[in-house]
This record gives C-alpha cells, sequence and structure tokens, in this order.
C-alpha cells in the first residue's frame, strides 16, 4: 500500500513538473516572441500569416505557375523585377501582360478574386465596353498602386461620382489597363493601344510617378538596359536565360517552396496552439526570409557582361544622378500631354495623378505599426523618392498649367493618422485606398457644379 502511495506520489510530482516546464517555456516562447517579433505574440495574426503562406502555389518542375500573390519575401521592396517575369509573357505594344487565367482556375485574393483576362489585364465579367449613355466606363491606367485601387478603392469612387447628378443613376464599369511595373511610355501605349482596337472610356484615372523614378535606376540601368524600355527588359527577352539569373531564380522558387511547405506543415499540426511550436515556426521562417533577402540582393547586384540591341536596347551614359532623374521626369511629363490629347480627340476626360509615397519628405504621420512596417529610410526607394519627386512635382506644375487635369497627391496623407502604408515600397492599406478614391472623386466633380 505504501509502495502504491509512493509510486503515486512520484507520478503526480513527474506530471506536475512536465506540466510545470511545459508552462514555463510557453512563457518563456511568449517573451521571445514578443522581444523579436516586437509585438505580443497574437495566434489570429500568426495563424492568419501562416495560412497567407501555406495556400500559395509556386512554379513547379515543369515551370507551370500558379495564381500570383505576393513574393516570397514580404512586400514589394523586397521583391526584385527579375521574379515578377514568371507569370507575365510578352507582348508586342504594351511590353509585357499578365499570363491569361486558365479556365476554371483559381483566382489570387492579392487581386480581389478578379481573373486575368485575355488581354492579359486584370478583369470583372467583362473588358470592353461600347459607348452608352447609360454607362459609365473608366479606364484606369498606372502600376501596381493603380492596380490595387482598381479593386479596393473603386467602389468608393464610384459611390462618390454618383452623389453628382452627372453620374446619378449610371452604370459604371472598369477596364484596367495597369498592370505591376509599368512605367511610361507603357501608360501611354496601352490607352493607344485599346483605343485603336474600339474600347470606349468615359474617364481615364492615371496614377502614376514613382515606378518612372524608382524602377529604372535599380532594374534597368545596371544592367545597361535603356532605361525606357519595360521593367527588367533583359530578362523578358533573353532567349537563352541567363544562366546567373536562371540559378538565382531557381533558388528562389526552391526556397520560395520550402517557406510554404514550412507554413502548412506546422499549420496543420496539432501542436499549433502551442506558442513554442509557433515560436519555431517563425525561427525557421525568419532563416528562410533572410536567404531570400541575400537571393535577391544578388540578383540586383548582377551585371550581365554581354550586350545586345535586343536585350539593351539603345545605349545612352548619363554624366550623373541629376542628368538621369531629370531625363525621367521629362519622358514621364511628355507621355502624359500625349495622354491627355489622345482622350480629348475622343472625347474622354482625362485625370492625371502623381501617386503619394511615405518617402516625401512631412507626407505622412506615421503609426508605430505603419513606421515598423512601411518605413525604410535605407531603401533604394527611399533614394528614388528623394531624387526624383520634386521633379515630378514640378513636371506636374507644368502639366496643368498647359491645361492637363492633373494633381499632385503626394501630400494627401499629411494629416492622416491612420496607417496609409502597407508596405515599405509604395503600396496602400484598404484605408489609404478609400482615402486615395476620396481625392480621386474630388478631382473629378471639381468644376462640375
Amino acid at each position: 500500500m505504501k509502495r502504491d502511495s509512493s509510486l503515486f506520489k512520484r507520478v503526480v510530482f513527474r506530471v506536475v513538473l512536465v506540466v510545470g516546464l511545459v508552462g514555463l517555456a510557453e512563457v518563456g516562447s511568449f517573451l521571445v516572441f514578443w522581444v523579436v517579433d516586437g509585438r505580443p505574440f497574437s495566434y489570429a495574426r500568426v495563424f492568419l500569416k501562416r495560412e497567407k503562406f501555406s495556400s500559395r502555389r509556386v512554379v513547379d518542375d515543369h515551370g507551370v505557375a500558379g495564381p500570383r500573390t505576393d513574393g516570397a519575401v514580404d512586400g514589394a521592396a523586397n521583391r526584385s523585377p527579375d521574379f515578377e517575369t514568371v507569370t507575365e509573357i510578352l507582348h508586342p505594344y504594351v511590353g509585357y501582360v499578365r499570363e491569361p487565367s486558365m479556365e476554371g482556375a483559381d483566382v489570387s485574393p492579392r487581386w480581389g478574386g478578379l481573373r486575368v483576362g485575355d488581354h492579359g489585364f486584370l478583369m470583372d465579367d467583362e473588358f470592353l465596353f461600347d459607348a452608352d449613355p447609360d454607362r459609365v466606363v473608366i479606364g484606369i491606367a498606372g502600376g501596381s498602386v493603380a492596380t490595387f485601387f482598381s479593386i479596393a478603392g473603386i467602389e468608393v469612387l464610384c459611390e462618390r461620382l454618383r452623389s453628382h447628378p452627372d453620374f446619378a443613376d449610371k452604370e459604371f464599369r472598369v477596364t484596367r489597363m495597369c498592370l505591376g511595373g509599368y512605367k511610361q511610355p507603357q501608360q501611354l501605349l496601352a490607352l493607344n493601344y485599346f483605343l485603336s482596337i474600339g474600347a470606349h472610356f468615359d474617364l481615364v484615372i492615371h496614377i502614376d510617378g514613382f515606378n518612372e523614378v524608382s524602377l529604372p535606376p535599380s532594374s534597368n540601368i545596371p544592367k545597361d538596359v535603356y532605361p525606357f524600355f519595360p521593367n527588367h527588359w533583359y530578362t523578358r527577352v533573353s532567349r537563352a536565360p541567363d544562366p546567373v539569373v536562371r540559378r538565382l531564380v531557381g533558388e528562389r522558387v526552391y526556397h520560395q517552396s520550402r517557406r510554404t511547405e514550412l507554413a502548412r506543415f506546422f499549420q496543420q499540426s496539432p501542436l499549433r496552439w502551442s506558442v513554442s511550436w509557433n515560436l519555431a515556426w517563425y525561427a525557421l521562417d525568419r532563416r528562410h526570409r533572410k536567404t531570400l533577402r541575400h537571393n535577391e540582393e544578388a540578383v540586383l547586384a548582377y551585371r550581365p557582361d554581354a550586350r545586345s540591341a535586343e536585350k539593351h536596347g539603345p545605349k545612352i551614359e548619363y554624366r550623373d544622378e541629376r542628368t538621369l532623374y531629370a531625363d525621367l521626369v521629362e519622358a514621364w511629363r511628355h507621355a502624359s500631354k500625349l495622354m491627355d490629347a489622345a482622350c480629348r480627340d475622343e472625347g474622354i476626360e482625362y485625370f492625371h495623378f502623381l501617386q503619394p509615397n511615405q518617402y516625401v519628405p512631412d507626407s505622412k504621420r506615421f503609426t508605430d505599426e505603419e513606421r515598423r512596417r512601411a518605413y525604410n529610410p535605407e531603401s533604394r526607394f527611399a533614394r528614388a523618392v528623394e531624387a526624383g519627386y520634386p521633379g515630378l512635382s514640378a513636371a506636374g506644375r507644368e502639366l496643368a498649367a498647359a491645361g492637363v487635369r492633373f494633381t499632385d497627391l503626394t501630400m494627401m496623407f499629411a494629416d492622416e493618422s491612420g496607417a496609409a502604408y502597407r508596405d515599405p515600397c509604395c503600396h496602400l492599406t484598404n484605408h489609404g485606398n478609400r482615402l486615395l478614391a476620396h481625392a480621386i472623386a474630388d478631382a473629378v466633380l471639381a468644376g462640375r457644379e
């Protein structure tokens, strides 16, 4: 009897010890997570992030890509243009478009559940529309900021426009001519291409400026590619892919797939409610992120040796940075003027907006979370905005003086206390897109009273 009692006490002691050690480990993991992540541990936040990664599909062994989502490294600021070519195809007039969605294929939540139509742009149930007095067709031009606005801000814009008698009781439809990485003259060429095949627009909303000054210095120019060619033209047109780039892209795909598999394994485990288990995933995932960042830095730093007219275009050299940015700004200004002229000839109202950016000095009061997630003064984008945006604003004033309906939105968030930016590049939160919609509506409605 005494032996049974002693055995029972030992078992209870060991159970209590194990439970205590597990509890201690959980508390310790909670504190470690808080230190390394900068925020208290949250099941909802970690599960949501891991679910996002685990649901991704990546390029398989045959080069087939699933729906496009965020880059494996969080945020566009950490994504090299070389990797944007995986699900994009060459286009004879606009440089490149997205590969059209296959019949019945899944669509990416990143793009609002919209599919890629036959023309290579995101679309609703229809893409091109005829003139109709009961309908307002809005064409959206620009890069990724314009694309996200066409998803997250378009309903707010249409609602605001309906408040005016000119648009009351009208049906609104959208044609997206925008795509990530687009920069002038791609918007000009896209507009003219769609007009040439019979597309009708009542309004053209054009949001750009950032790509024009930020992309050429970090993608085309380092590889001696003509700055006004589409973003990372070198990779897009290489008949035999550069072996160095191919190796680096292959490494990226491998680590991205490992990151996806890791997220899926940890998300499906019955231990997912353990803080220590989640800390283990966080540490492993962080290691993959670090590897991916080194990989993309290597891609950006790579300089090909051979030069060809097809890959590199006209030879151009700039004696200094000031001359380079002046050239980029002038091309942007002139292309907008040509877009305005084309729209006037077709009876289309054209509105051009210089997109806001967090690196414009004194343009945003950041929340703590926003500063942590969306502000990196050491990024290449910060330098490009510092060097290029003053010229864009000055050129915008010239456009307005010449009769173009141009609006500089660089200071639209100056008094905004809510989070407007979601990554350290340029992209807006849903809240930021709604505010952008109101600013665009104000410009469209101005002078209609």
